[in-house]
């Protein structure tokens, strides 16, 4: 479901609502969901139902009361120092668990029962179970805030929001603005508190206070991780991670702090907290390309290969065209002695610009360490062809001539691989024109005898043009 937009709500049948709820949560013993209702109500004051208009309490229901206060009496009882500090541990609190669930099955449960067993299974730390009772509870009873408010501390995020089917009563606005609060999803929690505000609540202090709860939240989240990145620009690591921790307390689910704060841990070469913080922001988001580079760069601090490799291949993954992705990825593989694999990710970060320069003095290396492992595949006179255009247009000809003439072994590059040499004889022709006729004679017979010279050709990639 998205932010509602417009909120229309029938003030009579609020104020009718919020009456009748405030007996029977009084009856019941609801003393915060009271004062709760009571507030709101306060800023219907304005509102007056004729008497005809009032709510009729009718006391029908001594059965549902009495096993609300025996199911609530236990659960008061369970607060005593002698019960095990663990929930998950206490007998007592099972066995009640146990006797509601089996009324809960049997359909025997209203919405002040849901709403105990609700608390229950939160306590035994059962999310999941505990959030599909609380959302039958305030199907059953919309005005029952405990239950909404419970709701709102355990469901984890906006999707599930989405997707949980509320009533469709106007509690789930107050609900949906609250869940978005707990949730630091402050924005949008202001834009549903706003227009209550404007609608008429302007007299409610909850919704005032929720409001100013939301600002506060944005301007000191967003005023701590501004501090750590301050202090990260000092190179102050420790302090840095103060603040990230700060912003952190405000919302556990700051995506970019907790990948932040793997940076200052890896600068204070703490790489356990480095990898926790990692492993936090991708928990959070599996798609923060930052956070998997991140716990590659610790991985290869503490020298494990395969893991940096993985790492690295989910951000490149994620960040296919960012040549600094590709090229830690070769490096990988280059540590794993698959030279093969380093060649094409230099390869392909040479394509991609190679925004830090580095790609280019790679494929160099690899090729003069390991030429004779590569001559047969088209990737190696691929990038062949890329030195010899490249040293081409920057003037070195020699080294330009080398990598055009290798380019002729390979059916793939040949014809680039003449057509370049043509280019380097032209570019000698105009520097040194008493050359120019032998030049041509050579580029003429290395044509004529090609085939033969790349079945029989051994050449060293450090030949030298001046030899001819």
């Amino acid at each position: 479901m998205d932010i509602p937009i417009e909120i229309k709500i029938d003030f009579k049948a609020v104020k009718y609502d919020l009456l009748k709820a405030i007996h029977e949560c009084s009856q019941r013993g609801l003393a915060q969901t009271v004062k709760w209702l009571a507030e709101v109500n306060y800023a219907f004051k304005h509102i007056t139902l004729l008497s005809e208009e009032m709510p009729q309490h009718v006391e029908d229901y001594e059965n549902e009361l009495e096993e609300f206060f025996h199911g609530k009496k236990k659960l008061d009882n369970m607060t005593d120092t002698n019960c095990p500090p663990d929930p998950t541990k206490n007998d007592c609190l099972k066995d009640l668990c146990t006797e509601l669930k089996i009324d809960y099955y049997d359909n025997k449960l209203d919405g002040y029962c849901l709403y105990l067993y609700g608390v229950i299974l939160k306590k035994l730390d059962l999310g999941t179970l505990a959030i599909d009772i609380f959302i039958k509870a305030v199907k059953a009873e919309p005005l029952l805030w405990c239950a909404w408010y419970e709701l709102g501390k355990i469901i984890p995020d906006k999707n599930k929001i989405f997707s949980a089917q509320l009533p469709d009563h106007w509690m789930k606005y107050f609900f949906i603005a609250h869940a978005y609060l707990e949730q630091l999803n402050n924005d949008e929690s202001l834009q549903i508190y706003n227009t209550l505000y404007t609608m008429g609540l302007e007299n409610s202090t909850y919704v005032m206070s929720q409001i100013a709860l939301g600002h506060h939240n944005r301007r000191t989240k967003a005023q701590d991780k501004t501090a750590g990145n301050y202090y990260s620009l000092r190179s102050d690591h420790a302090k840095a991670v103060l603040y990230f921790r700060r912003a952190l307390k405000l919302n556990p689910q700051f995506l970019s702090a907790w990948t932040l704060m793997g940076h200052e841990f890896m600068e204070m070469k703490n790489t356990n907290a480095a990898i926790q913080s990692y492993r936090h922001a991708i928990e959070i988001n599996a798609r923060d390309y930052r956070a998997w580079y991140g716990l590659g760069q610790t991985y290869e601090i503490l020298k494990m290969p395969n893991y940096c490799l993985h790492y690295y291949k989910q951000a490149q993954q994620l960040k296919p065209n960012d040549s600094r992705m590709v090229i830690a990825l070769g490096e990988a593989y280059e540590k794993l002695d698959e030279t093969e694999n380093a060649l094409k990710c230099y390869y392909k970060a040479c394509n991609l610009g190679d925004v830090e320069g580095t790609a280019l003095i790679k494929l160099a290396k690899e090729e003069d360490r390991d030429i004779k492992c590569f001559e047969e595949q088209v990737e190696f006179y691929n990038a062949l062809q890329y030195l010899a255009n490249y040293h081409l247009k920057k003037g070195e000809l020699d080294d330009a001539y080398t990598y055009a003439y290798k380019c002729m072994e390979c059916e793939e590059t040949k014809e680039q691989g003449k057509a370049l040499l043509k280019s380097i004889a032209a570019r000698r022709i105009e520097q040194e024109p008493d050359q120019g006729v032998a030049i041509n004679e050579t580029i003429a017979n290395m044509s004529m005898a090609n085939e033969e010279e790349v079945n029989s050709s051994n050449m060293d990639m450090a030949f030298s043009p001046s030899t001819i």
